[in-house]
């Protein structure tokens, strides 16, 4: 519902280059959380269970509405949501790719179609973040594993070349 697309705007506000330009892409293939994300705004009672250690960074880049709580301008423009299936994204040359409780739906023939559609979504020295319960079984030579604490992380090598 776009919780985590925008703590990303944040924190690339954060930690980048004000001149750099961040675009971040989030897709959901239910149209009601694409609604519900795109405004951006949300209960009262939701931003109540953000840990205190972030909340007053976090009201910085919100606004109060009769609703709730309402991303502002910056934020909200750094990031795209859209209705689609990860098999029919249609985005390239990532520099990162999170994926959460979603490989959780498919099977191991989905799994490894996942992965390679994230393979090639990926450029060479990008990152696939995938949720701590989920686990590539087959994935491309290029993806190469890395377990760092409860994150797996699978970073983009790029292909070796043949000579002919």
């Amino acid at each position: 519902t776009g919780e985590e697309p925008y703590s990303l705007a944040i924190l690339a506000k954060h930690v980048f280059p004000a001149e750099w330009r961040i675009k971040i892409h989030a897709s959901d293939i239910d149209s009601k959380v694409i609604r519900f994300a795109k405004h951006g705004v949300y209960p009262h009672a939701r931003i109540a269970r953000t840990p205190e250690q972030y909340t007053a960074y976090l009201m910085r880049y919100l606004r109060g509405t009769d609703e709730g709580w309402g991303f502002d301008y910056d934020v909200k423009s750094m990031v795209q949501f859209r209705r689609e299936s990860i098999f029919e994204a249609q985005v390239g040359n990532l520099d990162l790719i999170l994926c959460r409780n979603v490989m959780i739906y498919f099977d191991d023939a989905g799994i490894a179609r996942m992965a390679e559609k994230f393979d090639r979504s990926l450029r060479d020295g990008g990152h696939l973040i995938i949720g701590h319960s989920e686990f590539l079984r087959r994935r491309p030579e290029t993806l190469r594993y890395e377990r760092l604490g409860n994150v797996s992380l699978h970073t983009k090598v790029a292909a070796a070349r043949q000579v002919a």
